[in-house]
């Protein structure tokens, strides 16, 4: 996760401690599903209640403070198969979790 990620994350929990110091598993799956959508899409953010705008390029969206994760890492592939027809397959390193350009 990026760091504005894990900040969200971390403003969510204190806002779930505060309001419901005694919460029950109905609330904890609030929180999952709330913070689930804030990181799946943009306009599920409730950070931008106004709604987000579209970056014009791949450079301006890698450039942005507000990129999510997921979305780079699709970016990051596509860019990849676009380069050129038949480029070859994308491959992880040996733990399995960074992509080998």
């Amino acid at each position: 996760m990026f760091a504005w990620e894990m900040m969200e994350l971390q403003t969510f929990a204190k806002e779930l401690v505060v309001e419901n110091p005694l919460a029950g598993s109905d609330t904890w799956k609030h929180f999952y599903i709330k913070f689930c959508q804030s990181m799946l899409h943009p306009h599920l953010n409730p950070k931008h209640p106004e709604g987000w705008v579209k970056s014009m390029s791949l450079k301006a969206w890698s450039n942005s403070d507000e990129k999510m994760i997921k979305l780079n890492v699709l970016a990051i592939i596509i860019k990849h198969h676009l380069q050129k027809d038949s480029q070859c397959l994308l491959t992880t390193d040996e733990d399995g979790h960074n992509l080998i350009l």
